[in-house]
């Protein structure tokens, strides 16, 4: 998100970038991206094999789609759980109609179902900003997978919170100024 609203600031100023964010639920952000925080590292390489070896345990989720769901919030959510390499989000709905969106975009539900198994449906994120709703993500999958697969997640949508954090764990040592870019 923070090279994003880099290059909203680009096109359409700083203000702009700012509201964007402030509506996406982000307190700060900034151009500097600490690339060597989502590198293909032995961690990262570990839990992908494990969780692609774990395919008798994959998990479908089920996020029901509701007349003017944040359709940002809505991506992101669905699209973390289905980077875990363990399991794939789809939306659902009770009739194959499309659902409207906040901002009016019209989503046809992958699944026709009045409901879901509790076991996994995707809690509410209606009122949730995006990154707030991203956050919340992580920490369910870390709580169903465990923080490796959170972390790994992380990293794949380059999410410096839960990324830096697991990338500072993983080192055997780092310089001083190398843990600074972490907390910054």
């Amino acid at each position: 998100m923070p090279m994003a609203l880099t290059l909203i600031e680009a096109i359409a100023g700083r203000p702009k970038a700012e509201e964007i964010a402030r509506g996406l639920g982000l307190q700060s952000w900034d151009a500097r991206h600490a690339s060597d925080t989502f590198r293909f590292n032995r961690p990262f390489a570990i839990t992908a094999m494990q969780n692609l070896g774990a395919f008798w345990n994959w998990e479908k989720f089920g996020i029901e789609l509701a007349a003017g769901v944040d359709e940002v919030s809505l991506a992101l959510v669905a699209d973390s759980w289905s980077r875990t390499y363990r399991s794939r989000a789809v939306t659902f709905a009770p009739t194959k109609n499309p659902v409207t969106t906040q901002s009016g975009l019209r989503v046809v539900p992958d699944v026709v179902a009045a409901n879901w198994p509790i076991e996994t449906l995707v809690s509410r994120f209606d009122r949730r900003r995006p990154a707030i709703a991203l956050d919340d993500t992580l920490r369910a999958i870390g709580r169903r997978y465990g923080s490796e697969t959170e972390n790994f997640v992380a990293t794949q949508l380059e999410y410096p919170q839960a990324a830096q954090f697991a990338n500072h764990m993983n080192r055997t040592s780092a310089a001083p100024d190398e843990l600074s870019l972490l907390y910054r």
